[in-house]
C-alpha cells in the first residue's frame, strides 16, 4: 500500500513556521509523484533537479523562501521586530527549511548523482508539464465513471469503456487524446493517482479554466483538493463495474497513491450528474 504524505496537512503549534515549510516539502513531492507515479527514477532525477534549482535561488534570497512558506508570520516579524534582527529570523528560518528540503526531497530523490543523469531543466519542466496533463487526463476519465454512475437509467451500468466512448466524442480538455487505445495508454500509466487527477480537473473546470491546475490548487484550493480526492479514492476503489470477466475495482487499493486523511469532500463539491448531450450519447452505445 502507498501513501502520499503524511506532513501534507500537518500542523506545528510549537513552531508555526517549521510546520509550513514540512507542508510545503510535502506537497512539492507530492506533485512529483502526481507527474512520475510508477517510475521511480524519472521522479527522483525530475525532483533533483528542480530542488537544486530551489535551494540554490533561496540560497541567495532567503526572505521570498519565508515570505512564501509563511507570509503571516513574516509580517508579524516585521512588525515587531526591528530590522536586524527580523534578518536574522530569517536567515535561522531559511536555514532550517533549506536543511529540511535537502534531507527531505533532494537527498531521498539521488542528490547530485540524480541531477548528473537527468536531462537538464528544459527537459524536466517539459517533461513535468506532458505528465501532469496525462495524470489529469486519467482524472478526467474517473470524474466521468463517476457522473455515469449516477444514473442508475444507463444500459448495463457505468464502465470505463463507456467514458472512452463519450471522451473520444467530445473531450473537455484541450489537447486530450480522442484515439481510445491511447486513452487507455493514459489511464494504464496514471491510473493511481487518477484520484488526484480529478480532484485537479474538477478544482480548475470550476475555475473557469483561467489559473493552471498546480497554481490554483497550491495556492488556495489545498484542502479542497485533498478532500476530492479523498472522495474519488474511496469511489474508485469501491466500485465495481458490472458485467467485468474478472470483478475487480477501477482502482486497486493496493497500488494507488493514498491521501493521507480521513475526512472526504460531501456531495456539494463534486461533480453535477452528466450534461443532457452526454446522456444523449450514452443512448447510442454499443458495446464491443
Amino acid at each position: 500500500m502507498r501513501t502520499l504524505p503524511a506532513d501534507l496537512t500537518i500542523v506545528d503549534r510549537e513552531l508555526p513556521e517549521r510546520g509550513a515549510a514540512k507542508r510545503e516539502t510535502a506537497w512539492v513531492h507530492m506533485l512529483y509523484i502526481f507527474c512520475n507515479p510508477e517510475d521511480a527514477i524519472a521522479r527522483g532525477e525530475a525532483l533533483a533537479t528542480a530542488t537544486a534549482l530551489t535551494l540554490d535561488r533561496f540560497r541567495a534570497d532567503p526572505e521570498s523562501l519565508v515570505a512564501g512558506a509563511a507570509p503571516e508570520a513574516l509580517e508579524r516579524a516585521k512588525q515587531s521586530m526591528d530590522p536586524a534582527t527580523v534578518q536574522e529570523w530569517i536567515e535561522d528560518i531559511a536555514k532550517t527549511s533549506l536543511s529540511m528540503t535537502a534531507r527531505e526531497l533532494f537527498l531521498p530523490a539521488g542528490g547530485f548523482g540524480a541531477v548528473a543523469r537527468a536531462k537538464g531543466t528544459d527537459f524536466v519542466s517539459k517533461g513535468a508539464v506532458k505528465n501532469l496533463l496525462s495524470a489529469i487526463f486519467a482524472g478526467l476519465a474517473l470524474c466521468t465513471l463517476y457522473q455515469i454512475s449516477k444514473h442508475a437509467a444507463v444500459r448495463g451500468g457505468a464502465s470505463m469503456n463507456k467514458v472512452w466512448w463519450l471522451l473520444e466524442k467530445e473531450p473537455p480538455i484541450q489537447g486530450a487524446p480522442r484515439d481510445p487505445s491511447q486513452m487507455k495508454k493514459l489511464w494504464s500509466k496514471y491510473k493511481n493517482v487518477a484520484h488526484l487527477g480529478a480532484a485537479a480537473y474538477l478544482l480548475w473546470e470550476r475555475s473557469g479554466n483561467q489559473d493552471d491546475p498546480i497554481t490554483l490548487i497550491i495556492s488556495r484550493q489545498k484542502q479542497s483538493f485533498l478532500r476530492i480526492a479523498k472522495r474519488f479514492q474511496d469511489f474508485g476503489t469501491n466500485f465495481i463495474p458490472e458485467n467485468m470477466q474478472h470483478p475487480a475495482p477501477v482502482l486497486d487499493p493496493e497500488l494507488i497513491w493514498r491521501v493521507p486523511i480521513n475526512a472526504s469532500a460531501d456531495d456539494a463539491l463534486m461533480p453535477c450528474h452528466l450534461s443532457v448531450p452526454a446522456q444523449l450519447r450514452l443512448l447510442a452505445y454499443r458495446a464491443t
